[in-house]
C-alpha cells in the first residue's frame, strides 16, 4: 500500500506485486507505469493492466429519462388575450388568508398585483394541474407571488402553471430562510425570473418535484447579498434536489451566485434545452445524474467551483470556451457529443478531472 504521494511515494512493508501507475505525484502531469513515462499508452499488457485495474467491471448505464411535454395551456397568444380580463387577485388573496390553502379550481386566473404568501408553514396555493390551473399576470412589471417574512419556514405551491409578471416567486427578506420546501408539479412561463431569492439568509434541505421553467432569462436566480459575515447574510442555497425538472429555452436555466458557496445541490433526471447557460454559479459538491444537456450557446454549459456528473448526456453544444469551467469534476458514465473542449483552463486555479467510462468525441 501506498504511504504517501507528495512528490514521489513510499511504500509500507511487504512484497511489491501487481505494476506501479501513478499520475500527478510530482506536479509533472506525467503517467508513469513502472517508472516508465507514458505518452500514449499501446503496448496490450499494459493496456489491459490499467483498464482492468481502473475501470473494473463496467455496469450497466442508467435509462435515458424521458420527459412529458409541458403543457402549453393558454396558447403563443397569451399576452394580447390577457388584455382587459377580470382581476382575480382579491379573490385568491382572499382564499389565502381565510383557508390557509388556496385550492383553486381548474381555470385561467388573471391577476393585477402580486399575491402575498407568508412563510408559516401553513399558507399557499394549490391547483389541479400544470395543464389545468393557470395564473398569469395583466402584465409584466410586478411579481406574481411575493413571500412575506418567515424564519425557517416554507409554503405550499402545487400543480398549476405560473405564467407571465415580472417573476414567478418573489422572496426579498433578508431574514429569511426557506426550509423543507416540498414543491411540485409547478410550470414558471415566460418571466424575466421564474424564482427570485433576492438577499435573503438561504434555502436548504429542499425538494423540487417536477418543477419546470419556460422561456424564462432566468429559471432561478439566486441575488446574493454582499459581504458575507455571518449567516445571516450568507445568502446560501444547501441541499437542494431537483427531480424531473425541465429548463426551456431559458437563457440561463440556473443563476447560483451565492455570497458564500452553496454546497450539496442536485438534479436528476433533469431536461436542459437551450439558452447560453445550464448552470453558473459558485458551489461546492454540484451533482447533476441522468440530465440530459442541448442547444447551449454561451460560454460554457456548466460553471461551477465543482461538479460531479453520472449518465449525462451533452449534445448540440456549441459553447465559445468550453462544456464545463469547474475547479474539480468527477464524471462517469456521460456522453460528450459536442464538438466543443469538455474542459478549458481557468486563470490562477489547477483543474483536476476524473472521467471514467465515458465518451469524449
Amino acid at each position: 500500500s501506498i504511504t504517501s504521494g507528495e512528490n514521489g511515494y513510499l511504500r509500507s512493508a511487504g512484497t511489491v506485486t501487481g505494476f506501479d501507475l501513478n499520475n500527478h505525484l510530482n506536479s509533472s502531469g506525467n503517467i508513469v507505469y513502472n517508472n516508465i513515462i507514458q505518452s500514449t499508452i499501446t503496448d496490450p499488457t499494459i493496456l489491459a493492466n490499467v483498464t482492468n485495474s481502473i475501470l473494473g467491471i463496467q455496469y450497466t448505464p442508467w435509462a435515458e429519462p424521458t420527459f412529458e411535454v409541458l403543457p402549453n395551456p393558454l396558447g403563443v397568444n397569451w399576452q394580447t388575450e390577457r388584455v382587459g380580463m377580470p382581476d382575480s387577485r382579491y379573490y385568491i388573496q382572499n382564499l389565502i388568508n381565510t383557508n390557509g390553502i388556496a385550492k383553486l379550481p381548474e381555470g385561467v386566473f388573471y391577476i393585477g398585483s402580486t399575491l402575498n404568501i407568508p412563510l408559516d408553514n401553513l399558507h399557499g396555493i394549490e391547483g389541479k394541474g400544470t395543464g389545468k390551473t393557470v395564473i398569469v399576470g395583466l402584465t409584466d412589471d410586478f411579481p406574481l407571488i411575493t413571500l412575506s417574512y418567515g424564519s425557517t419556514q416554507n409554503f405550499t405551491l402545487d400543480y398549476l402553471t405560473l405564467q407571465g409578471g415580472s417573476t414567478g416567486v418573489f422572496s426579498n427578506s433578508i431574514d429569511t430562510q426557506i426550509a423543507y420546501q416540498n414543491m411540485k408539479y409547478v410550470v414558471f412561463r415566460n418571466q424575466n425570473y421564474g424564482i427570485h431569492l433576492r438577499q435573503i439568509m438561504g434555502m436548504d434541505n429542499c425538494f423540487f418535484n417536477n418543477v419546470s421553467f419556460v422561456n424564462c432569462t432566468k429559471g432561478i436566480f439566486q441575488d446574493p447579498l454582499v459581504p458575507y459575515v455571518e449567516l445571516s447574510t450568507s445568502s446560501y442555497i444547501d441541499k437542494v434536489v431537483f427531480y424531473k425538472s425541465q429548463f426551456i429555452g431559458c437563457e440561463t436555466a440556473i443563476s447560483m451566485q451565492s455570497t458564500r458557496a452553496n454546497n450539496l445541490n442536485a438534479f436528476i433526471n433533469c431536461k436542459f434545452d437551450g439558452g447560453l447557460n445550464a448552470f453558473n454559479g459558485s458551489s461546492n459538491f454540484l451533482t447533476f445524474a441522468n440530465c440530459t444537456f442541448k442547444n447551449f450557446t454561451g460560454t460554457q454549459v456548466i460553471k461551477s467551483n465543482t461538479v460531479s456528473l453520472y449518465n449525462c448526456k451533452f449534445t448540440n453544444n456549441t459553447p465559445t470556451t468550453s462544456t464545463l469551467a469547474t475547479n474539480i469534476s468527477f464524471i462517469e458514465g456521460c456522453s460528450f457529443l459536442d464538438t466543443s473542449e469538455v474542459i478549458a483552463p481557468i486563470l490562477y486555479n489547477p483543474i483536476k478531472s476524473y472521467i471514467f467510462n465515458s465518451t469524449i468525441t
